[in-house]
């Protein structure tokens, strides 16, 4: 992995860092000490700081369906960001004490748990729609999917209570909760070798990576017929470990402690597939990767965030005989999340901007021409005399170096 870029405490405050990627990976959120949420781009660039009123924000998560964000914070009040419209909606008093945690379902449900001993389901603009009653303490708050007989899905919300035991209930289609809605909830406890619960994620449909105090990564499973069963088990730290992540696109489990980055094979959790020291002198807390597998963020106990480069993504484009490659070879603009090509021209876009090069002079490394879109760019086509960007649902075909339609 190769260090991208990194944000200090300086400027995120001395104090815990949440962090989260947007599920396209091109914007990071930091909830930082400073009392403000901070969206950087894939270069380390601000684009933008969102005011939370003087409140110190606790957590966030991205909707993996839409561009909302949801942020918790130190006095139970939600923020619901929407990050296209750059407009922010306040819920107040949504938990009586600190959301310690929160997550979004597949419907854009906002899921909040709490000091409070409870987990809150509410709609996108911030509707308590249900109510769960714990039994302690909640943190850790996720969201997982289990295959049932028959094909059918069911939406498990997850989290830790009181630092020893990790609850899980199957989210259904009811407004309100019924009487019997203890029967979709299981508690497990964990060997007390472990030490405490300090973080889990699920993956592989139906599985659960869980994280202990002491070093320990055990894999569960979720299914109703193995049910808390122990399926692997590795002391994986000496001192202490601090967060787990997956990054599904590459199939790998990773795990940050002792200032290193450890990382397992999906398929196979007994092979290391690297390890790596974090140049820091504060304790880890936190790894987040984005969707895509390209970029994993780590967050220092006092503050700051170093975000790496896992892979250089493989792109390209082809148009008849002509090949497009990215590369280290021809220098661009930008660092591309997309490319095409076509009879005269080359194609780069990231974010909502494009730029076109001239296939038989690209040596001299200037575009001949740049266009802005109103939203991301998600495809490109090119012929010899248009150009068709795709984006949020939509098509925009014009000349190449005009932007009217």
């Amino acid at each position: 992995m190769k260090l991208l870029f990194r944000v200090t405490d300086e400027t995120v405050g001395s104090g815990r860092t949440c962090i989260a990627w947007r599920p396209n990976g091109n914007t990071l959120a930091m909830a930082s000490a400073n009392k403000s949420v901070i969206l950087y781009d894939r270069k380390g660039a601000i684009i933008d700081v969102l005011d939370v009123t003087g409140e110190l924000p606790i957590c966030l998560a991205w909707s993996s369906v839409s561009e909302l964000l949801a942020i918790g914070n130190n006095n139970g009040n939600l923020f619901i960001y929407n990050h296209k419209l750059s407009r922010k909606i306040p819920v107040l008093g949504k938990h009586q004490r600190k959301i310690t945690g929160v997550a979004m379902t597949k419907q854009d449900q906002i899921l909040c748990c709490s000091d409070d001993n409870t987990i809150t389901v509410s709609s996108p603009d911030g509707e308590t729609v249900k109510t769960m009653t714990l039994s302690a303490e909640a943190e850790e708050l996720k969201i997982g999917e289990v295959k049932r007989p028959g094909g059918n899905v069911d939406t498990i919300v997850s989290a830790v209570l009181g630092k020893k035991t990790l609850f899980m209930s199957t989210l259904t289609e009811k407004s309100a909760a019924t009487e019997n809605e203890a029967d979709n909830s299981m508690n497990l406890q964990f060997q007390e070798k472990y030490g405490n619960i300090v973080a889990h994620v699920w993956y592989n449909d139906g599985y659960m990576i869980v994280g202990f105090e002491k070093g320990f990564v055990v894999c569960i499973s979720a299914h109703p017929s193995e049910m808390g069963q122990e399926i692997f088990s590795v002391a994986e730290y000496k001192t202490y470990l601090a967060a787990v992540a997956v990054n599904e696109a590459f199939g790998k489990i990773l795990t940050i402690g002792d200032h290193q980055i450890k990382v397992r094979e999906m398929r196979e959790l007994n092979d290391i597939f690297v390890i790596m020291d974090v140049d820091t002198e504060k304790d880890l807390s936190e790894v987040q990767c984005s969707l895509d597998g390209q970029l994993v963020a780590v967050a220092a106990r006092g503050g700051g965030v170093s975000v790496y480069l896992t892979k250089m993504p493989s792109m390209g484009a082809a148009y008849g005989d002509t090949l497009a490659q990215r590369s280290i070879v021809i220098n661009v603009a930008i660092e591309p999340s997309v490319i095409a090509v076509g009879p005269l021209h080359i194609a780069v876009a990231t974010n909502n901007r494009v730029w076109i090069y001239d296939v038989h002079h690209y040596a001299s490394n200037q575009p001949v021409a740049e266009s802005d879109y109103l939203s991301t760019v998600i495809d490109v086509k090119l012929n010899d005399e248009y150009i068709c960007v795709a984006m949020d649902g939509k098509a925009r075909l014009h000349r190449v170096g005009q932007t009217k339609a």
